[in-house]
């Protein structure tokens, strides 16, 4: 009688890939592909340029006008397959018959920040949104990083805040504002109990952070309790939901004085491998189409994403996709 090997008491490791699963129905790989989609904070920039021309009256025209350039999902870039899935719930949005740049954008799971570097063009933003736009955007976020200080930004005077109020409250789907101050603008080095530096890297998909809590990179500061605006500064916004919340880049990270000397080490080893890359990425652009339109081609399976292309979540962290 043969003798048969015990069973191994070891456990597989984690599956990375899934090679069977172009196999799988259409329909049900579309339904997969759906429930990667993740909550992003898609930033809107504004692109003007100044006209010195003698032969213009127009002392200011647009370039671009309002576009983005928060990272697409996983799902778009991985094949052909994962993008026809993922296109419906992406709307071309926030364009209009003068400034023609669209960003993809998920009404359902996404939240629209409006940086405090563009508050001088908020009423013409709140202009060009489509009746679509205004129907469907659930979650729009408002930094307001310079508003109480006059000499820093816009001050909140009593017409901005009426043009604010009326264009707001005329976002009929709005279900939640969050009013947002960036992190470094208020806490200063010397507010730091051990004391530190901003550090700010380059990242080829930067984006800001969200957050409801003092992010871990500030464990070492003696930092204030928060929020810091009176809940009177705020009111008269129609909406359902409304809180504050602080914004941090991801380029963006606090370091102590004790690991000042180390970081700046690093930062040089960092530049040198940016700079490779990005000689390697001009290389790519001089043969690759426009982004919009291009399609990865290679292997069909599900892969799961590395680190390197791996998004950290942003708030809010888990919003249902109904």
């Amino acid at each position: 009688m043969e003798s048969q090997d015990p069973p191994s008491s070891q456990s597989p490791g984690p599956l990375r890939t899934f090679t069977c699963f172009p196999r799988l129905p259409i329909e049900i790989r579309a339904t997969i592909w759906k429930h990667t989609l993740e909550p992003r904070v898609v930033e809107l920039k504004f692109d003007c340029h100044e006209c010195h021309s003698l032969e213009s009256i127009i002392t200011l025209y647009t370039k671009r006008g309002f576009y983005t350039e928060v990272r697409t999902p996983v799902a778009m870039e991985v094949n052909r397959d994962s993008r026809q899935a993922a296109l419906p719930y992406y709307e071309l949005c926030f364009s209009s018959r003068c400034y023609t740049t669209r960003t993809r954008f998920n009404f359902r799971l996404d939240t629209l920040y409006l940086d405090s570097a563009i508050s001088g063009v908020l009423p013409l933003f709140f202009s060009i949104m489509t009746d679509n736009e205004v129907a469907n955007l659930r979650y729009l976020a408002l930094d307001v990083t310079g508003w109480e200080a006059p000499d820093e930004g816009i001050a909140l005077g009593k017409e901005f805040k009426k043009i604010l109020r009326k264009s707001i409250s005329e976002l009929e789907g709005l279900e939640e504002l969050l009013i947002s101050e960036k992190v470094d603008s208020w806490l200063n080095e010397d507010e730091w109990e051990l004391g530190g530096t901003w550090k700010y890297s380059r990242v080829r998909f930067d984006h800001i952070q969200l957050l409801e809590e003092y992010p871990p990179m500030l464990s070492f500061a003696n930092l204030v309790s928060w929020p810091w605006y009176p809940p009177e500064v705020f009111n008269g916004f129609k909406v359902n939901k409304q809180r504050f919340v602080l914004g941090l880049r991801k380029s963006m990270k606090a370091v102590p004085s004790r690991d000042i000397e180390k970081e700046d080490g690093d930062d040089d080893d960092e530049d040198d491998h940016d700079e490779d890359e990005e000689e390697d990425d001009e290389g790519d652009d001089e043969d690759g189409g426009e982004e919009e339109e291009s399609s990865s081609e290679g292997e069909d399976y599900l892969d799961v994403p590395s680190e390197d292309c791996e998004r950290t979540p942003t708030f809010p962290l888990f919003r249902a996709f109904n």
